[in-house]
Parts: structure tokens; C-alpha cells; sequence
């Protein structure tokens, strides 16, 4: 299945609230989107607040973006994960 990181640019906002759009995310998912994995988020400031990257699996790009719009999230951009590399494995 493909791999997509998703970058979405929350502003400012608190943790609690970021935590509260992954649930919304994950209900939104579990209802209406089974075709798609949600596998981890990263989460950052930067200089305009807070950002996510997004680690999801499915069918096609448009799939993750149609997810998104669902959950009322931002998907300011969206890539193909080519791989991994783990240290570990080096």
C-alpha cells in the first residue's frame, strides 16, 4: 500500500488541541475511511505556531486528502514516502 507524510500547518494552537484533532482524525478514519492507516504524527513548532507530519498509508494521495477534508484538516502538503532508513539496520 502506498505511504504519504502529510504536512499540516495548525498556527497557534495548544498540544490540547492538537490532541483533540488526532481524535477527531482517528473517529473520522475509523467511520468513513478503512482504507486508510493513520501510522504516527510528529509534532513541531515552528515560527507560525505548531505543525504536524503525518505518516499514513493508502490507496492513493487523494484518498489521504479526501480524510483530511473530512476530519476538518489541514493537508498543506502531501508526499510520496519513497522509505525508511532505520540506524539500526545500517
Amino acid at each position: 500500500m502506498p505511504r504519504y507524510i502529510i504536512r499540516r500547518n495548525l498556527g497557534k494552537v495548544s498540544l490540547q488541541d492538537v490532541v483533540a484533532a488526532g481524535r477527531r482524525s482517528k473517529q473520522v478514519r475509523e467511520k468513513d475511511f478503512p482504507d486508510i492507516t493513520w501510522e504516527h504524527s510528529h509534532v513541531v513548532a515552528t515560527g507560525e505556531g505548531m505543525a504536524t507530519y503525518c505518516v499514513y498509508s493508502g490507496p492513493s494521495a487523494e484518498r489521504v486528502k479526501e480524510h483530511a477534508r473530512a476530519a476538518g484538516l489541514p493537508a498543506d502538503e502531501v508526499y510520496d514516502l519513497v522509505t525508511d532508513v532505520d540506524p539500526a539496520e545500517l
